[in-house]
């Protein structure tokens, strides 16, 4: 009987390969496409977990002393908002995000006891809003070592999965350090581990996706102070200024011996001496001495 079977099972699969007719088995670890009614395939196109500027609308929180991070009472000196988006997904039936950043610099300030209040919320328009009771994890927030962890799903098979783009939560975190030096983190999206990030079906299959980190930078436009420190004499450029801060005196684009010449010829003047040259004055304090020389030869040899 069972030899019965097995041939007939192998004539079967003959007269398929005569055919052209072509079997394909999942590969282990891999989604297979689900073709529910009305729904797409999970693995098509690329899902991404972004952490998103929703000023810019992209991944950087760029801010300078001239164009600081917004403030409100309580954050002094100011704040960043970060949504975490997911794109282009399908059957999404939960995530779970798991996020750092430096907590020297940033903190979480307001945890908040429900999902719709503090600095770890969801919108109103958040990518579960259509159910009227969605599950949500705990959150966890960290400020010692700079991380949280959340998460929220459907609670019945009845309510019909996410397809699409939107955003899961909203972060805000607060700054507690200014320039200068420049402050700047990664804001990290975690995808490994135990504690991760993760999208996942009504069934709990993993859904693959593509990670988009924010980058957060804070920065002096011109580390001078002095009453000549202007745009004639320190040009700005993004995040620096070329000459106040990097010691590029002649303003070529590299600090060299030709800045290092000039500096030394009105080495020890001051504001109103023969020899002063308003340019060497890198720090501005109206005298040209060892902490000009410090700053030029800190970046001695760089392009600027």
């Amino acid at each position: 009987m069972l030899n019965g079977i097995k041939m007939n099972l192998s004539m079967v699969l003959l007269l398929m390969l005569i055919l052209g007719i072509v079997i394909v088995f999942p590969t282990t670890g891999e989604c297979p496409s689900v073709d529910y009614e009305g729904s797409p395939s999970l693995t098509s196109p690329t899902t991404y977990v972004s952490a998103i500027n929703p000023s810019t609308g992209n991944r950087y929180f760029n801010y300078t002393d001239a164009n600081p991070p917004p403030t409100t009472s309580g954050y002094p000196l100011g704040y960043i908002l970060i949504n975490i988006t997911i794109t282009n997904v399908n059957m999404l039936a939960g995530w779970q995000v798991n996020l750092t950043w430096d907590p020297t610099i940033l903190k979480l300030a307001v945890v908040g006891a429900s999902p719709y209040t503090g600095d770890l919320k969801v919108p109103s328009d958040h990518v579960f809003h259509y159910d009227a009771t969605p599950a949500f994890l705990g959150k966890t927030v960290d400020n010692t070592v700079g991380t949280l962890f959340w998460g929220c799903g459907v609670m019945s098979p009845r309510i019909p999965p996410f397809n699409g783009s939107g955003t899961a939560c909203i972060i805000k975190l607060n700054v507690t350090q200014a320039p200068p030096p420049t402050r700047k983190c990664n804001l990290t999206i975690v995808t490994t581990g135990n504690i991760r990030t993760k999208l996942m079906t009504l069934g709990g299959v993993l859904i693959p996706f593509t990670k988009q980190d924010g980058y957060y930078e804070y920065a002096k436009i011109c580390m001078c102070g002095g009453p000549f420190c202007d745009i004639k004499r320190c040009p700005p450029r993004p995040f620096r200024c070329t000459r106040c801060e990097s010691g590029d005196i002649d303003r070529n684009d590299v600090v060299n011996y030709l800045d290092l010449y000039i500096l030394a010829k009105a080495y020890g003047s001051k504001s109103g001496d023969p020899n002063w040259n308003a340019m060497a004055d890198l720090n501005c304090d109206n005298k040209v001495n060892y902490l000009d020389l410090y700053i030029l030869a800190k970046h001695y040899g760089q392009k600027t």
